[in-house]
């Protein structure tokens, strides 16, 4: 989380966190973006950290990627890691300079050229196009390994496409092709997170049901793109009666289930105030794994756990009624960008 408040480095006084609406050039572009910075209190001087640097960097190359379709830093990387090649072996591959790949594994943005180049190398049967036009600069073992592995992904590609079984689930939702956007908080969606998150809530959190769970969800991530300029799991929320959730939230949790991850019973008590239904309740399998996340993205849980958690379910309804995020979309059921309506995040703050 980003200090509101810091030691100022020109007196011994403080300096306040201020944000403001401006925009800014990037590539003969103009973003619209939420500058921060810190303002000292007795000398009025501005400035920044290295933290407040890459939060207002973020939200600008975030939407050139976007608005051009360039794949992030982790898509690169798991293209890579999909075909099994060293950085270098990539560049080679896809005429890129000789530690061109790994700079854009680092966050470089590729020229237009390079990125349409690695947008055509996710497809195996065109990347196998581009293997073979460079042939000549690898061994002929290296190169036998490399077309049976391809010829794997071909297949393998091929049976998603023709039967209804994951991983993709619907091209709107865990599309891992799809680029990152305003309403994914500029991050891939990433199964295995969000499951984690959803067991380090339910262990953390007593008598956890679904609404409770959902707010925490939203706030978490939406909390962790303010400070970062990216969200912790890159699921899109929209806005339901009772507050932001997931989208199609039933859906990712009967798929926690199938995967044995919770164990699903109903309450044959309490009763679900909606639509008089028995309340579901979920029990997590074990607890979450801790080296799924950063250190950042753990002291984010950790915090909207400690701020949140104890809230009962009328007050944490009540808390996420309040925000923008809710109250501009809630007549529409719209989804909720991560961009427009972090940065005016209230539930943290109070």
């Amino acid at each position: 989380m980003i200090a509101r408040q810091i030691e100022s480095p020109f007196t011994d006084g403080y300096a306040l966190l201020h944000e403001e609406a401006v925009t800014e050039k990037f590539r003969k572009e103009e973003f619209s973006l939420i500058y921060h910075h810190y303002v000292c209190q007795v000398t009025g001087q501005s400035f920044t950290t290295d933290e407040l640097d890459n939060l207002n960097v973020n939200q600008v190359y975030s939407q050139y990627r976007q608005k051009h379709q360039i794949m992030f830093p982790e898509q690169i990387s798991q293209l890579r890691d999909r075909y099994g090649l060293s950085a270098a072996r990539m560049s080679l591959l896809l005429d890129f300079g000789p530690n061109q790949y790994r700079s854009y594994e680092d966050g470089e943005i590729p020229s237009d050229s390079n990125a349409a180049h690695l947008r055509l190398a996710r497809n195996p049967r065109t990347f196998r196009e581009m293997v073979r036009a460079k042939k000549d600069k690898l061994r002929p073992n290296e190169l036998a390994k490399l077309e049976e592995h391809l010829l794997v992904l071909i297949q393998q590609d091929e049976e998603n496409f023709f039967t209804s079984e994951q991983p993709f689930l619907s091209p709107t939702l865990l599309n891992p092709r799809a680029i990152p956007d305003e309403y994914t908080g500029y991050t891939v969606p990433n199964q295995k997170k969000f499951a984690e998150m959803v067991l380090y809530f339910f262990s953390s959190c007593e008598h956890l049901y679904l609404v409770r769970l959902n707010k925490l969800l939203f706030y978490a991530d939406f909390s962790h793109y303010r400070a970062t300029g990216r969200s912790l799991s890159g699921y899109r929320y929209q806005a339901a009666p009772y507050g932001p959730v997931p989208e199609r939230y039933e859906m990712h949790f009967g798929l926690l289930v199938d995967e044995g991850l919770l164990i699903r019973s109903i309450d044959p008590v309490r009763k679900n105030s909606f639509n008089g239904q028995p309340l579901t309740n979920y029990t997590p399998f074990r607890t979450a794994r801790q080296e799924v996340f950063t250190a950042a993205e753990w002291a984010t849980l950790e915090t909207v756990c400690h701020q949140l958690g104890h809230k009962s379910r009328e007050a944490i309804v009540q808390l996420s009624h309040e925000e923008p995020a809710w109250l501009d979309n809630v007549q529409t059921h719209n989804l909720i960008s991560y961009q427009q309506h972090a940065f005016q995040l209230k539930g943290l703050d109070s």
